[in-house]
């Protein structure tokens, strides 16, 4: 019975082994360096006001825009995809004195640094009986930054019933 305590030699190192590597403390993973919110923020407003300034340009327009993007507006359902909102914007933008004028007036982003929100105060101008029509309202977007360009995922756009004004 001599094969025994070689053996137990065999199972107390082995025990000891398994109860070393137990013990060794996990290495933690490398650590993401912190997102200078304040600087997203201003980078957010920044893209935020370029698109504002695009209304002109529906092909700078839509650069803004996430291709499975949704924008949700006064009168129409939820416009889903890129293509669908372009094919919309190219349908107002062929109504007579549209014009579209907005102003960002907050914007946040998340701690993430790569999904924030703005929102706006504008107006939607049409020709209507000769006379400029102008509707006050609002907007809210959602951006989120994909391969480090912020991108519209969401937008909600309304009009307050009983502002518009003529000239």
């Amino acid at each position: 019975m001599k094969p025994m305590p070689a053996a137990l030699a065999v199972v107390a190192v082995l025990s000891l082994a398994c109860q070393a590597t137990a013990q060794k403390p996990a290495e933690k993973p490398p650590e993401k360096p912190a997102v200078d919110v304040a600087a997203e923020t201003a980078s957010l407003r920044a893209a935020a006001k370029a698109l504002a300034e695009s209304t002109g340009d529906l092909e700078k327009r839509m650069s803004f825009f996430a291709d499975d993007a949704t924008l949700l507006g006064p009168g129409q359902g939820a416009i889903l995809g890129k293509a669908a909102i372009n094919a919309r914007a190219t349908e107002l933008k062929g109504l007579p004195g549209f014009a579209v004028e907005s102003e960002t007036k907050a914007a946040e982003v998340a701690a993430s640094g790569d999904l924030g929100y703005t929102f706006g105060a504008g107006k939607v101008s049409v020709l209507a009986d000769g006379k400029v029509m102008a509707m006050p309202g609002h907007s809210l977007t959602v951006w989120k930054k994909q391969a480090g360009v912020w991108k519209v995922v969401a937008q909600a756009i309304s009009i307050t019933p009983g502002a518009e004004t003529t000239k």
